[in-house]
């Protein structure tokens, strides 16, 4: 039985894709990870406290308080 050669450039590509392709995979795990926490955050108004927090103790000032709670998003 012959074993067919693989030429060593698609190897090496084959296993960078599957390298590739286990980081993304964990990144993308990770950031679930991140926005779940940030959802747990948000639902117990965590986020609201420590930016009232921050303000009251003059390290947030309104100039650099520029999100919508709303959206969510930075204007």
């Amino acid at each position: 039985m012959l074993i067919p050669m693989i030429p060593m450039e698609k190897t090496l590509k084959s296993v960078d894709l599957k390298r590739m392709a286990c980081v993304l995979a964990d990144l993308e795990s990770d950031l679930m990870c991140e926005k779940a926490k940030l959802k747990y955050l948000n639902s117990h108004n965590i986020i609201d406290t420590i930016l009232k927090d921050m303000k009251s103790n003059g390290s947030l000032g309104d100039e650099n308080l520029k999100t919508s709670r709303s959206s969510g998003r930075q204007c």
